[in-house]
C-alpha cells in the first residue's frame, strides 16, 4: 500500500490508514506507524507530535484522498438515467469494498472514534466530497431535490457500504440495491 515515491508524510498517513484497517485504533501508535511504514522510530512524531494530531492527519488524508476519487468521478461523463446513477454509485461502492478497503475501514475507526471527539467529528463533516457531484447526477435525472437526495444516497450508500465490509462473501449486485432508493426519490 505505501508508495514508493511519497514524502516521508505521506508514508506516515498511508501506513496509519493500513494500521487502522488492519489492526484497528488501538493499534495507531506513533511507532506502530513507523513501523508499519519501514521507517525509522520517531518519523511519525516528527509530523505528529501527538497521537491527537496523527489522528487529525489521517482524517485530512482520507478527505483529501477522496476528493482525489471524486474528481476522477466528476470527470466520467453525467449518469443519463436512473440505472446509469445506480452503476456510478455500484461502481464508488465496489471500489470501496476492492482496492478502497483499506480507506473505508480506516475511515469506518475514525468515524467511531469521532463520536466522543468533536474536533475530529468537525473536521470529518466539514467535508463530504461526494455530495456536490451526487447532487449534480441526480439534478441530470430530475431530481427536485437534488442536495437532499444526495445527502439521503449517500446515507443509504455509507449503509450498504457498511453491511458489505461485514458480510464480504454476500452475493448481489450493488447496483440493484441502490437503484430502488434512487426510484424512490425520484417518484
Amino acid at each position: 500500500m505505501i508508495r514508493a515515491m511519497s514524502t516521508r508524510r505521506e508514508q506516515v498517513l498511508d501506513a496509519a490508514v493500513e494500521l487502522l484497517a488492519v489492526r484497528g485504533l488501538r493499534a495507531l501508535t506513533h511507532r506502530g506507524v513507523d513501523e508499519t511504514a519501514g521507517l525509522p522510530a520517531g518519523s511519525a512524531s516528527n509530523h505528529f507530535r501527538t497521537r491527537k494530531a496523527l489522528l487529525h492527519g489521517v482524517s485530512a488524508h482520507l478527505v483529501a484522498r477522496d476528493e482525489r476519487a471524486v474528481l476522477a468521478l466528476a470527470g466520467r461523463r453525467s449518469p443519463a438515467d436512473v440505472r446509469e446513477l445506480a452503476e456510478a454509485v455500484a461502481s464508488l461502492l465496489r471500489h470501496r469494498l476492492g482496492a478502497g478497503r483499506p480507506v473505508a475501514l480506516a475511515r469506518r475507526v475514525l468515524t467511531a472514534e469521532a463520536a466522543t471527539d468533536p474536533e475530529l467529528c468537525a473536521d470529518l463533516r466539514r467535508c463530504h466530497p461526494l455530495r456536490p457531484v451526487t447532487a449534480g447526477w441526480l439534478r441530470g435525472v430530475g431530481s427536485a431535490e437534488p442536495d437532499r437526495h444526495a445527502e439521503l444516497l449517500l446515507a443509504f450508500a455509507d449503509g450498504l457500504l457498511e453491511q458489505r465490509l461485514l458480510e464480504a462473501d454476500r452475493d448481489g449486485d450493488l447496483a440493484d440495491d441502490v437503484e430502488p432508493l434512487l426510484r424512490g426519490l425520484l417518484s
